[in-house]
């Protein structure tokens, strides 16, 4: 569950936190960032437990916004040990929330159960990921042109 955290409580609630935090700086009147309300609370309930989520109004606290150069919102920075560790601006889907603020890389390992299949693998079978996600051969599969391509001029 996200909360709004008081002018004065950024300190008890973020820096001084045990657990990774992650601070969504939004504004009342800012259309992304009642878009990214939705995005951020579906975060919130998966990441329960593990990760904190709070909500710092940039209206409320404007020294707040400048401490940590917010320019853009909604902005989600994700602070552990009481620093920034990782950060998101936008309007994204949470799974791209996920991936830029790495929470998918920090899934407890011990609890099996409810996590599985999180963490970062390479695709069974030999496979490897691309960049979009499509599956591409593993380096040993790759097939190396013996022949010259037709058409191609080599300086001797």
């Amino acid at each position: 569950m996200t909360r709004s955290i008081p002018t004065n409580g950024f300190k008890e609630h973020v820096l001084d936190s045990e657990r990774p935090v992650v601070v969504d700086f939004y504004a009342d009147w800012c259309a992304p960032c009642k878009t990214m309300a939705h995005v951020v609370e579906q975060l919130s309930a998966e990441w329960e437990g593990w990760v904190d989520f709070v909500k710092v109004d940039i209206e409320a606290d404007p020294r707040l916004a400048r401490a940590y150069n917010i320019s853009t919102i909604p902005s989600l920075l994700l602070f552990e040990d009481g620093e920034v560790e990782a950060w998101s601006t936008g309007a994204k889907p949470g799974y791209i929330v996920e991936r830029e603020l790495g929470l998918r890389k920090r899934a407890r390992k011990d609890d099996d159960s409810k996590r599985q299949g999180t963490g970062l693998s390479i695709a069974g079978g030999g496979r490897r990921r691309g960049r979009r996600g499509i599956s591409l051969p593993a380096r040993d599969e790759l097939r190396i042109r013996e022949k010259p391509m037709r058409g191609a001029r080599y300086a001797e």
